[in-house]
């Protein structure tokens, strides 16, 4: 197998990624088909060719190989508003429709594409194509009084991971990674008044944006049964969404979060059991992070440091999440069957119930499991699923304190993987 062909099939996977909704926030619970089946718990024991997405320094534990995998991922999410009708509420505090409104857009097809080799005995390469996007939603009535409402955004991954060798016990990886972004709003001109550019709030089609970072990892064998793992991603910073400086904070500048993962795994003849620990630092990216309320009584204050689009500017509210996460390997005569749990305390706070209506990230808990079939000639054939389970948080409409808003969803997901 060729590099320049794993290279070609990889950076075609990234440009037919299309818009996802990711699960822990707007991060997937795991990236390949093999991590994914267990909860993405992996970042001390390697399972396929995206094992750079968490880990560069546990390329080694693999086999060269290129893996290839598609998930249909099906969520469910809806808002329900409750109280006081709309018609006896003042216009400038945003009453909203009461019942029920379920989001569109229910399947999502999602591709990621891995290659590792061995280049030397001392240094292994993995590239790999990823996806994920959370920020999606549709709408088929209006909302805030403007119209069909909702956002989409996708996010698109090429890395490669380079892994040194120290000693039989030790490697360490470094990759290099960009990143694409898109983004699309709709529905929200009601928000124009308070924004510092009226203008580039809604409605202005899609817009991209592009970055680049890094990620660094070690991988450490303590014994033969234990191994130890580790790895930082820094914040991604990415050029502004230039058709919605008005809506996120920074003028339009929506960077991805810096990461955190630590694990461990313990092999005991065909069995391997591994715990993960992940930080994902929402709080520190403003466009996320900063509270719509917070920033909202500013502006009723007379600041334009507050308004959306502003330096302080409004974002969703979200606080850091800490995943921990458990999987589970068993080798069988032709094939590996494999499971995982996770669970992270959902990161949007009561009181930001109001704009996070267009970005619902309430999922707390995953349930995984898949089988990797083995075939004659040596290529595997896997099959993983995903639950998670219905969750639903609400708060009082912070702008009118007379209605409750309610976000709930509940997703499920279908992977199927071929590893040559």
């Amino acid at each position: 197998m060729k590099l320049n062909l794993g290279m070609s099939i990889v950076i075609l996977g990234s440009l037919l990624s299309s818009s996802v909704f990711a699960t822990n926030g707007y991060f997937r619970h795991g990236y390949g088909h093999n991590s994914a089946a267990m909860a993405g718990a992996t970042t001390a024991a390697a399972q396929d060719a995206i094992a750079g997405a968490y880990n560069p320094g546990s390329i080694w534990q693999i086999e060269d190989q290129m893996s290839i995998d598609l998930s249909l991922f099906l969520p469910d999410r809806k808002f329900t508003v409750s109280g006081t009708e709309p018609q006896d509420i003042p216009a400038q505090q945003m009453p909203l429709q009461l019942g029920s409104t379920t989001s569109g857009k229910t399947g999502f097809a999602i591709p990621n594409i891995g290659y590792k080799t061995t280049l030397n005995d001392r240094w292994a390469m993995n590239i790999a194509a990823f996806a994920q996007g959370g920020m999606n939603t549709s709408y088929a009535k209006s909302v805030f009084a403007a119209g069909n409402t909702g956002v989409d955004l996708s996010q698109l991954f090429l890395s490669a991971s380079f892994a040194y060798k120290v000693d039989q016990r030790t490697q360490i990886g470094f990759a290099p990674i960009a990143v694409y972004q898109r983004f699309s709003a709709e529905g929200l001109t009601s928000f124009a008044s308070f924004s510092a550019n009226p203008d580039a709030v809604s409605n202005r089609g899609y817009d991209n944006s592009y970055g680049y970072g890094y990620r660094i990892g070690i991988a450490h064998r303590v014994s033969e049964q234990m191994t130890l793992g580790a790895s930082y991603q820094d914040i991604l910073e990415v050029t502004k969404f230039d058709k919605y400086s008005g809506l996120f904070a920074e003028q339009g500048r929506f960077d991805v979060p810096t990461t955190w993962n630590v694990g461990v795994a313990w092999q005991q003849g065909d069995l391997l059991l591994t715990l993960d620990h992940q930080t994902i630092k929402y709080a520190d990216v403003n466009a996320i992070g900063h509270g719509f309320m917070p920033a909202f009584a500013q502006i009723m204050m007379g600041s334009t440091d507050h308004l959306l689009g502003a330096k302080y500017g409004p974002g969703f509210g979200w606080r850091d999440m800490r995943v921990a996460k458990a999987g589970l390997a068993y080798r069988l005569a032709k094939g590996t069957f494999r499971a995982g749990i996770s669970y992270g305390k959902q990161p949007i706070e009561q009181t930001e119930v109001l704009f996070n209506i267009l970005a619902p990230g309430v999922q707390e808990w995953h349930f995984t499991a898949g089988y990797e079939y083995q075939l004659n000639n040596g290529d595997a054939l896997s099959l993983s699923v995903m639950h998670s389970p219905k969750k639903q948080i609400s708060g009082l409409h912070p702008a009118n304190q007379q209605q409750q808003i309610s976000l709930s969803m509940e997703q499920f997901e279908v992977t199927l993987g071929y590893r040559f």
